[in-house]
């Protein structure tokens, strides 16, 4: 990958947005862990609790969106919203890579 370019082929300075941990309730319904945001770069979900959860859109449940087991982490080069669902509770970590100053164009 170049040197300043973003997984989603932005191209700028990036900084860190850490977010509290998200606690999601065993069975509930999907939890919105960001909002849209079209300066992200990416956004890094660890599953710090004990429990497997999914990651995915709005429609994420207990048999869809992408399956984060306890103690892993997952990157996505995405900027809009991000949810996520556990059948028996979790907690998951949140961190948003944004673009902070665009470089100029080359």
């Amino acid at each position: 990958m170049a040197a300043g370019k973003t997984p989603t082929g932005k191209v700028g300075q990036r900084k860190f947005v850490t977010h509290a941990d998200a606690l999601l309730d065993a069975g509930a319904a999907a939890l919105a862990l960001l909002a849209e945001n079209g300066t992200r770069a990416s956004v890094v979900v660890v599953n710090v609790g004990t429990n497997d959860c999914r990651i995915g859109d709005s429609a994420v449940a207990v048999a869809q969106g992408i399956v984060l087991a306890a103690g892993a982490r997952f990157e996505l080069a995405v900027t809009g919203p991000v949810y996520a669902f556990s059948h028996l509770g979790t907690a998951v970590s949140v961190t948003e890579i944004v673009i902070v100053r665009p470089y100029p164009p080359v």
